[in-house]
């Protein structure tokens, strides 16, 4: 493996968990606009939510955005399997990651 991939891969997996981390920062933010009894349901609602669009865009999103077809939609790669992209730079699956991150944080 070249080094200049490693690298980059990993930047962008940090990237990724601090993009992910964030959904934390948002559970805190939501908490302190509700009454104490409601902290509990804000924080599953939150996580609840995350992990729905995580397995959203794994079966379709991926696929619509990036898969092969007409310049506004995707017609394949649907349920990303952990194949390489060529000409990133970096692993498939980092970048998959990364993707995912930003797609179940909104």
């Amino acid at each position: 493996m070249d080094t200049v991939f490693l690298m980059n891969s990993l930047w962008v997996m940090i990237s990724a968990v601090l993009v992910i981390l964030m959904i934390g920062g948002f559970i805190l933010l939501e908490t302190g606009s509700t009454r104490m009894k409601n902290a509990g349901h804000i924080a599953g609602k939150t996580i609840l939510t995350f992990g729905i669009s995580s397995i959203v865009f794994w079966a379709v999103g991926y696929g619509i955005i990036f898969g092969e077809g007409n310049s506004i939609l995707g017609f394949s790669d649907f349920f990303y399997s952990g194949y390489d992209v060529e000409g990133l730079g970096l692993s498939g699956a980092v970048f998959f990651l990364f993707q995912l991150a930003f797609a179940g944080y909104l």
